[in-house]
């Protein structure tokens, strides 16, 4: 059983940004038992996971400096986080969703596990002030019609 967690964590990760619209019973039980097992602390895992990854795309990858060991790390505390919660905390909910629903549960769930991360990440004062800054441009180049 942990090869065919790891295999649908995996699976889970690469499918993270892609949004289904598979939503069965199953999964959202598990979405359930995860959304109210994550701590802040391992939502903020995937965050900074998240926030390494984009930092290898090409229009941020100039001024964002991310190690090859730090992405390593950052992922393989994902990977243990998520053996850790649909493993062992929802092992059962995981289970039913991948004997009914199949993988495409899981990616459901990890999909809406990472939507609460990023709402925490973005309610998070500092980078609320750090995006406050394009009010200012728009307030003075906003075409007058539109105001």
């Amino acid at each position: 059983m942990k090869k065919w967690i790891t295999i649908l964590c995996c699976m889970a990760m690469l499918g993270c940004m892609v949004s289904d619209s598979f939503a069965g019973e199953y999964a959202d039980k598990l979405t359930s038992c995860l959304l109210d097992s994550a701590t802040k602390k391992d939502k903020l895992v995937l965050v900074k996971w998240v926030g390494f990854a984009i930092s290898r795309h090409e229009a941020v990858a100039t001024t964002m400096s991310v190690s090859d060991l730090e992405m390593v790390q950052a992922s393989k505390e994902v990977g243990d986080l998520l053996i850790y919660l649909m493993g062992d905390v929802c092992r059962e909910f995981t289970e039913q969703a991948i004997q009914h629903e199949g993988p495409a549960a899981i990616q459901q769930s990890f999909h809406v596990l990472g939507q609460a991360a990023s709402y925490e990440m973005f309610a998070d004062p500092d980078v609320q002030q750090g995006m406050t800054h394009v009010g200012k441009y728009l307030q003075d180049n906003f075409p007058k019609e539109f105001q």
